[in-house]
């Protein structure tokens, strides 16, 4: 049996809660945008897609500004997210203690990785991999 050398989590609902600071900014700073107030379900049908994907399914032509003010309020907002979640810093003191790296990670950067790592992957699932990567990535 081999040992654990690596452990990796994601910010968002798994270290913290942070899903309703992030649907705070996005109303906050699309809604102008939108020219409506945009509501807690027509933001969360959006989740799959990340901030950018979300946006530009909302905001057409100024998509860029709207960006750059939901970044803007995320950040004035993390004062909502003040711990990480009970029991979490126990568990990475000890993995830490017991020789485990502990990475922090998103969606993107572990698609990316079994792209270009993951031998057996085949053709058409890094095929789909890919097509969701760009859709992800809110590129369309």
């Amino acid at each position: 049996m081999s040992q654990v050398k690596l452990a990796a989590f994601d910010l968002d609902g798994t270290l913290a809660e942070t899903i309703p600071m992030g649907i705070e900014s996005f109303r906050r700073a699309v809604s102008p945008y939108a020219g409506h107030t945009l509501s807690r379900e027509e933001i969360v049908e959006m989740f799959g897609l990340n901030e950018t994907g979300m946006i530009k399914a909302v905001v057409k032509d100024r998509w860029q500004e709207a960006l750059r003010d939901y970044y803007r309020i995320y950040e004035e907002l993390h004062t909502w997210c003040e711990a990480p979640f009970e029991g979490l810093v126990p568990l990475i003191e000890g993995l830490k203690a017991r020789g485990v790296i502990v990475a922090l990670i998103g969606l993107a950067v572990v698609m990316l990785y079994l792209l270009l790592f993951y031998k057996g992957l085949g053709l058409i699932t890094a095929a789909a991999m890919a097509v969701f990567a760009v859709l992800y990535l809110g590129i369309l």
